[in-house]
C-alpha cells in the first residue's frame, strides 16, 4: 500500500515569512497534504516546490485549490492537496506517470533528485499560521523506470492586455528551450473577461472553443469548471496520452506556438501552464 507519513517540521511558519520544508529523499511522492490553520488560502501567496533547486510548481494556495476543484476534488477546508500524480484518469499508470521519484538515478543520464523542498510565502496579515505537511509515498520504481520520472512542471506567466478583442501569447516556453517543455498537460487562464480561445502551432489551428462550449464539454466528465478561469485541458476525457506535444514525432521541436484568447475587456491575464517533460 502507499505510505502516508508526516514530513519534518518547517522553518519560519510565521506571518510575513517564507516557510520551508526539506522533504526526505528516497521514496516516490504522489501527493502532499497541507494541514493549515491561522492562515487562509489567499494568504499562502505563493507555494513553490523545488527539485535540485529548480522550481517545478509555483502557484498560490487559492489557485491550487481552484485547480483541485476543477479536477473534481473537494474544496480545501483546512487541508490543501498538492498533487504530483495527475487526477481522475482512466489508468493508474497514467495518473502515477508524474509521481516524483527521489534519490533514484536515471539509467541513461544518472540524474537523480537529491534535494526536494516546499516553500510557502505567508502574507503578513495571517493571524497565527500553522502548517503541517503529510506526504503520500510509495517505493521508487526500478530498472528502466528508475530516475526522477516525468516531471509535471506548473508555472505561471502574467501578461497585461489593455484592450478587448483577440490577443496573443506567443513567448511562453516550448520545447525549443529544453526537454522540460516537451508536452502541455493543460493550461489554466485566470481571467474574468476571456470568452474564446484559439491555439495555433506552426500555422496549424489545433483548438478553438468559446468559453460556453469549453465548459459544457468539460462538464460531461469529471471536470468542474471554475469561476474566473478558462481551462484548456487536452486530457479532459481522462486519457493519459491526450497531451499537446511541443515536439514532432521526428523529435524536432515546434518552432511557433500561440495562444490566442479573445477578451471582452482589457485585463491582466495569468496563464498557469502545466508542462510535462524531464527534470
Amino acid at each position: 500500500m502507499r505510505l502516508t507519513l508526516p514530513m519534518p517540521n518547517a522553518n519560519n511558519v510565521a506571518a510575513g515569512q517564507t516557510a520551508t520544508w526539506d522533504l526526505p529523499i528516497g521514496r516516490r511522492y504522489h501527493n502532499l497534504f497541507l494541514e493549515y490553520s491561522g492562515v487562509t488560502l489567499p494568504q499562502m501567496t505563493e507555494i513553490r516546490i523545488t527539485a535540485n533547486g529548480s522550481v517545478i510548481h509555483r502557484y498560490s494556495g487559492a489557485e491550487r485549490d481552484s485547480m483541485n476543484q476543477f479536477d473534481g476534488r473537494a474544496a480545501a477546508a483546512g487541508v490543501l492537496v498538492v498533487p504530483f500524480d495527475r487526477y481522475a484518469l482512466y489508468s493508474q499508470g497514467g495518473e502515477e506517470r508524474t509521481a516524483i521519484q527521489t534519490n533514484s538515478a536515471d539509467p541513461k543520464t544518472g540524474v537523480k533528485i537529491v534535494n526536494f523542498k516546499v516553500e510557502i510565502d505567508i502574507d503578513a496579515a495571517a493571524a497565527a499560521p500553522v502548517i503541517n505537511i503529510t506526504a503520500e509515498q510509495s517505493n521508487n520504481l526500478t530498472g528502466a523506470l528508475a530516475g526522477p520520472g516525468k516531471i509535471l512542471r506548473i508555472l505561471p506567466f502574467v501578461r497585461t492586455f489593455t484592450a478587448s478583442g483577440e490577443v496573443e501569447l506567443s513567448d511562453l516556453p516550448k520545447a525549443t528551450e529544453g526537454p522540460a517543455y516537451q508536452f502541455i498537460n493543460r493550461v489554466f487562464f485566470k481571467s474574468a473577461n476571456m470568452t474564446k480561445l484559439e491555439i495555433v502551432q506552426d500555422n496549424v489551428q489545433l483548438f478553438k472553443r468559446t468559453k460556453a462550449l469549453n465548459e459544457r464539454l468539460q462538464s460531461d466528465g469529471v471536470r468542474v469548471p471554475q469561476s474566473g478561469y478558462f481551462a484548456f485541458d487536452p486530457v479532459e476525457a481522462g486519457y493519459d496520452y491526450e497531451l499537446l506535444p511541443l515536439v514532432y514525432p521526428t523529435g524536432a521541436p515546434v518552432q511557433d506556438f500561440r495562444y490566442k484568447p479573445t477578451l471582452s475587456a482589457g485585463e491582466t491575464v495569468k496563464a498557469i501552464v502545466e508542462y510535462l517533460g524531464s527534470l
